[in-house]
Formats: structure tokens, sequence, C-alpha cells
């Protein structure tokens, strides 16, 4: 039986709070998979407002080259069906801001208009909408509150988390992580604080300049910027994005957890399986390789002095979780 205190598994919506590359895609899958529920794949994805084209299909494959499962109708196929409120098609409702303006901000109205069309589509079919977030950061906290919801946050080790980013042969992640970064209302002197020579770069200003539909422009503007940071200053950067996303995650879900975790601590799976009604037959720990020539102990210190400077209080214990599933 459920504990009363965990999700309930007839809400009609459920969120699932994550970073890249934390497992949250294998999480996605084990949700599809039960049947109770119906996927909405990364809401926030600047893919998610686009037509069905070519396009998607590279995103598929892309989608394989970072060993993701398979998802039959692929990831973004419940966009395509129809607002039973106004007849439009969810992706013509999509609200662009989530992909990167909004992400260590406050989420917009027109997110949460997104995401009450997205329960809607869920509710008509009998289902439960799983929302699964890829980048959450701070945003999903108002549109938790407005749609008065609840559900799960899936963290990782930070050190084997950015390993998997692949920096800086894969730029995309550490683009991205910039270009939200620069938009915080909040955080974005902090990140130039980290990586001034990132922040002031004249390719990211004008990538800000751009509308948000424009996302992928934006990519391309920055990809060079993300390439180009040290290692350390990329590591910083991707830290503060962390404990970012790692505190608002784990303060606003009565489940916090990791991959590994689910692993090695077998009353943490039976809650999460009896909480969701979800199984793991082929669950695995996430690996946890590091990139090789950062002082991760320095970054992280300065990283967190910086934090809580600017909170204007020191951070508690509870805000992070202990280092126990990363490589020495």
């Amino acid at each position: 039986m459920a504990d009363q205190a965990m999700p309930v598994l007839f809400a009609n919506a459920l969120f699932a709070d994550a970073m890249w590359r934390s497992g949250s895609t294998y999480l996605a899958s084990r949700f599809a998979q039960s049947g109770r529920y119906m996927l909405f794949y990364e809401p926030c994805h600047e893919g998610v407002g686009r037509k069905p084209t070519a396009a998607r299909d590279r995103d598929r494959s892309r989608e394989r080259d970072l060993r993701h499962p398979e998802m039959e109708g692929g990831y973004f196929g419940t966009y395509e069906r129809l607002d039973p409120q106004n007849g439009m098609p969810l992706r013509a409702l999509h609200a662009p801001d989530m992909a990167v303006r909004n992400v260590y901000n406050e989420g917009s109205d027109n997110a949460a208009n997104f995401l009450m069309a997205l329960v809607r589509v869920a509710r008509a079919e009998g289902k439960v909408a799983f929302l699964g977030f890829c980048r959450s950061g701070t945003q999903t906290a108002r549109l938790r509150s407005m749609l008065g919801k609840q559900g799960l946050h899936l963290w990782r080790d930070p050190r084997a988390q950015f390993a998997s980013y692949g920096w800086p042969g894969n730029d995309y992640f550490m683009a991205g992580t910039l270009l939200q970064l620069s938009f915080s209302d909040r955080y974005a002197g902090l990140a130039a604080d980290l990586a001034p020579e990132g922040l002031r770069a004249l390719r990211l200003r004008l990538a800000r300049l751009l509308p948000d539909w424009r996302t992928r422009d934006r990519y391309r503007l920055v990809r060079p910027v993300a390439a180009q940071m040290t290692a350390e200053q990329s590591y910083a950067l991707f830290y503060l994005s962390w404990l970012l996303s790692y505190r608002a995650g784990a303060a606003g879900h009565a489940l916090s957890f990791s991959l590994t975790q689910l692993c090695e601590d077998v009353t943490m799976r039976h809650r999460v399986m009896d909480a969701f009604g979800i199984s793991f037959p082929d669950l695995r720990p996430t690996p946890d390789r590091v990139t090789e020539g950062i002082d991760y102990d320095a970054v992280e210190a300065e990283v967190m002095r910086r934090l809580d400077a600017l909170s204007g209080a020191p951070s508690s214990a509870s805000e992070y979780p202990p280092r126990a599933f990363s490589a020495a």
C-alpha cells in the first residue's frame, strides 16, 4: 500500500523535476510503461513547439546517441494531441520561455497555461499527466503552486553528471547552462563572477536579443563561447545550476532521490514503486566517472560560499545531499 505521505496515484498530474543527464529519460520510460500515465517528455524542450519534421527525427537520433530508451511514437508524440478545451494541438500552446529564459526564474503564466492544457488532455483519456522535466531549475516551483501539484525530484551526483555532459566535445548542455543562467534575474551576476569572459561574450549578448522561439539560434551563437571556457569555469557554472536545481527540487517534493540511490536503497526503491505504481526491472546505477583536471572541492566550496553570500544566510546541510555516490 502506498505511503499516505507520498503523492497519490490518482492525482491528475505529476511533476518529475530533474536536470539534464540525471536519468530522467529512463525514469520517464518507467512511468510510460505503467499504462497509468500519459507521458509529456521534457515540456521545456525547444523542440516541443515545432511541427513534426526531419528535425524531430534528428532529435530522436540524438536521443539514441545519449543512450536514451526507445519510446513508441517518439518522445514528443503526445504534443500532437488536441486540447479538448480549444481544439488546438498542444505544440501550438507551448511556452518557449521555458527552454531558456525562465529556467532559473519563476515559471510564467504562459507556461502554467501550457501545463494545464497537458493535464486536460491526459484527464480526457483517463490518465495522469506525467510532466517529465529535464531542466526544471527554479521555474517549476511557481508552476507546481499554480497547479496545486507535487511529485518527485530526481538528482545525480554533480561530478558524475558534469562528466556525462561531455564538455567540451558536446557543447549543447553547457551552452544551455550558460544561456539559462544569463537570463536569471537573481543569479546572472553570480554566474558572471564565476565565468566573466563567458557572460561578457558578444555572442551571448546577441543571443539574448533573440525572441524565445529562436532558442536553436541562441544555441548556435553560444556554443563556441561554452566550448572556450576553462574546465573549472564550466564546472563552476554547472555546479551553480546544480545547486539551484537540487535545492528547489528537494524542497518541493516528498520524494527526492538518485537512480544510484534507488539501486542501493531497497526501502527507498519500494517507496517510489508503491507511491507511483511503477517498477524498475532494468534499474542500474548511473556511471560515476569524473572529468579529470578540476579541483572539485575548491570549486564547489567557492560556489557555495558565493551563493550563501547572495542569499544572506549560510545554507543548511539539508539543502545538499551527502557526497555518497561520486568517485573520489
